[in-house]
């Protein structure tokens, strides 16, 4: 539950600075940020074993890490460009 509260909060969060007229490239850089951290905790909570997750789960985190992973890089990218 805790988690699926801090992703709702984050999703508004991140929608919120996609929304604006103009993207504020701090607030950005946050948002790439947030997302390279949660690619690396879901691969070290996977290979330390901390979600005890079967062969299935296992590739769904692995596949979920790998798309937010691409979307932190178009992030920082896009961020880049910007400047």
């Amino acid at each position: 539950m805790p988690v699926g509260i801090f992703l709702t909060l984050y999703g508004i969060g991140v929608a919120l600075v996609g929304m604006a007229k103009t993207i504020n490239a701090k607030a950005a850089a946050v948002v790439a940020a947030g997302n390279a951290a949660w690619v690396v905790v879901s691969l070290a909570a996977l290979v330390e074993g901390a979600l005890e997750l079967n062969p299935v789960g296992s590739i769904w985190t692995v596949m979920q890490a790998a798309t937010v992973g691409g979307f932190a890089a178009l992030q920082y990218l896009g961020i880049r460009k910007a400047r």
